[in-house]
C-alpha cells in the first residue's frame, strides 16, 4: 500500500486530512506570494521565513499552475519596476551609466560585436541611427562632468587670476613705498 506525503513529510490517508494538508498548502502559498516581494523577490529567505523548503517551494511550482503563474506575475512586476527605476534614472541623468545601460539594451548594441542583427534590435532605427544614439547618450552623460570640469577650471584660473592681481597690487604698493622713498630724499 503506497502512503502519500505532503510536503513537510507527513502522511495523508483520509480525504478529510487530505483537505486539510490542502487548504494548509494554500495558506502557505499565499502567504509565500505575500512574503516574496517584501523579501526583494529573495526565494530562500522567503521559504526560511514562512517554514518550507526550498524543494517544497520547487514541488509547488512544478504541480500547480496558478501558483507557478503567480510566481511568474510577480516576477514580471519586479521587472516592470527595475525598468521604470531605470528609465527614470537615465531621464534624469542621475547616473550616466544607467543612461549607457539602457541606450544599449533598448537600442541593440552589444559592445563586442557592434549593433545586434535587426531582428533582435528595434526595426525602427538603422545601425547607425543605434549608434549615434549610443554616441549621443553618453555625450549627454558627460556633460555633468564637463560642465563640472569648465567650472573647476574657470574656478581655478580666477583664483590664479585673483593671485595674480595681488601680487601686483603688492609690487605697486612696494613701488610707490620707494617712489615715495626716492622722492623725500630728493
Amino acid at each position: 500500500m503506497n502512503k502519500k506525503t505532503d510536503e513537510t513529510g507527513q502522511n495523508v490517508s483520509n480525504p478529510l486530512q487530505k483537505r486539510e494538508q490542502s487548504v494548509a498548502k494554500l495558506a502557505r502559498q499565499a502567504r509565500f506570494l505575500e512574503l516574496f516581494p517584501k523579501h526583494r523577490f529573495n526565494i530562500s529567505r522567503t521559504c526560511q521565513e514562512l517554514g518550507v523548503s526550498r524543494t517544497a517551494f520547487q514541488r509547488w511550482l512544478k504541480e500547480d499552475e496558478p501558483f507557478r503563474q503567480a510566481i511568474n506575475d510577480l516576477k514580471h512586476a519586479r521587472d516592470d519596476l527595475l525598468e521604470e527605476s531605470l528609465y527614470d534614472q537615465a531621464l534624469n541623468k542621475e547616473h550616466p551609466i544607467v543612461q549607457i545601460f539602457m541606450a544599449k539594451s533598448r537600442l541593440g548594441w552589444d559592445d563586442k560585436n557592434g549593433p545586434k542583427p535587426e531582428e533582435t534590435a528595434d526595426p525602427i532605427l538603422s545601425d547607425n541611427q543605434r549608434c549615434d544614439a549610443i554616441v549621443e547618450a553618453y555625450r549627454i552623460s558627460q556633460l555633468p562632468n564637463l560642465q563640472l570640469q569648465a567650472e573647476l577650471k574657470a574656478k581655478r584660473e580666477r583664483r590664479e587670476l585673483e593671485k595674480a592681481n595681488q601680487e601686483l597690487q603688492r609690487q605697486k604698493a612696494e613701488l610707490e613705498y620707494k617712489l615715495a622713498e626716492y622722492e623725500d630724499f630728493d
